[in-house]
């Protein structure tokens, strides 16, 4: 952001960019869910306005790292995936929740937060994270032991 204020005596939208550049962090760490962790993130502009966010994400487990590439000029438009390109070696599966098909995604999502409590909806993702890992919990042993 640092950068961004260099450019405040220029024609640039110095506020916009940096709306931009914010948004398309949340877009490719949050609301896109591909199993990529970013940890680079650039924004390239031009006199004229228009602008190019690179993103490059990593991938721990396999190993490989992907680029995301958001291009426009003035504010993101969200209405569906705002990515001109992802680039990867390997195409895998992901969650992208900005996409319009994903629209019942996100309501479904807004609902299961809104309905239920934060200790139980916190529990509930730590069953779902541990299960994903293939741990087993003491839940198991506890409800073999109510058994006897």
């Amino acid at each position: 952001m640092e950068e961004l204020r260099i450019l405040q005596s220029s024609d640039v939208d110095v506020e916009t960019l940096g709306d931009v550049s914010r948004l398309s962090a949340k877009i490719d760490g949050v609301v896109l869910q591909d199993g990529y962790r970013l940890y680079i993130h650039g924004v390239i502009v031009s006199q004229s306005g228009l602008w190019t966010v690179v993103q490059q994400g990593m991938n721990v487990e396999s190993l490989l790292a992907r680029r995301y590439h958001i291009h426009g000029v003035g504010r993101i438009k969200i209405v569906s995936d705002p990515h001109n390109g992802i680039a990867c070696n390997r195409i895998g599966t992901a969650l992208n929740l900005i996409d319009r098909e994903a629209a019942k995604s996100r309501s479904t999502i807004v609902d299961i937060v809104s309905s239920t409590n934060a200790q139980s909806l916190l529990r509930d993702i730590a069953m779902v994270n541990r299960v994903l890992k293939g741990d087993r919990g003491l839940d198991i042993w506890l409800n073999s032991k109510r058994g006897d």
